[in-house]
């Protein structure tokens, strides 16, 4: 599935914010306008880890300024490392689910000798990558730039109880709207 072509700079949204750790971080919101300050920094702990669990008043703030996808990425030397992302994801009847549609990835080891430069059209790709297991959807990354090609690695999951069609329209629906 390649929808990357509906993914364009218009709908990406861009804030820097200062942080006391070396280089820049940035986030990026897909399909949204920039949240306050205050809900970005409450996103980070020590390390650069984006927490594991988001306070549901918040989330349901983002979700409803239309934000469907947090990305942060670190700058350090002129390199960006993709640090993780939180992708909200809707229920079936389109509202918001706080019980099994947030992805919660932290991938600044397994990324950190790898530069990905600014080509932030390979989020699509990223999220469009979806296999299925059991009860768990699994979100994997698909790396083919730079000289890395069919590189897979597993980000994270969700546990879902839809089926596999309900959600691939889900991951359209947020990467297209």
């Amino acid at each position: 599935m390649n929808i990357s072509s509906d993914i364009t700079e218009s709908i990406i949204s861009r804030e820097r914010l200062g942080f006391d750790s070396p280089g820049d971080i940035e986030f990026f919101l897909i399909s949204g306008e920039i949240v306050n300050r205050e809900f970005f920094k409450w996103l980070y702990r020590d390390n650069l880890m984006l927490v594991k669990a988001l306070e549901d008043t918040l989330i349901k703030e983002a979700f409803n300024k239309n934000i469907r996808c947090i990305v942060a990425y670190k700058t350090v030397n002129s390199s960006r490392y993709l640090i993780g992302f939180v992708l909200l994801a809707l229920d079936v009847n389109n509202t918001y689910d706080k019980t099994a549609n947030i992805v919660m990835i932290n991938v600044l080891e397994e990324f950190k000798r790898v530069n990905i430069g600014s080509n932030l059209i390979h989020l699509a790709e990223y999220l469009a990558k979806v296999t299925y297991k059991k009860d768990c959807m699994y979100l994997n990354t698909y790396i083919d730039f730079e000289g890395i090609e069919d590189f897979y690695t597993r980000l994270g999951y969700i546990k879902i109880q839809e089926n596999k069609e309900t959600y691939e329209a889900t991951f359209k629906k947020l990467l297209t709207e």
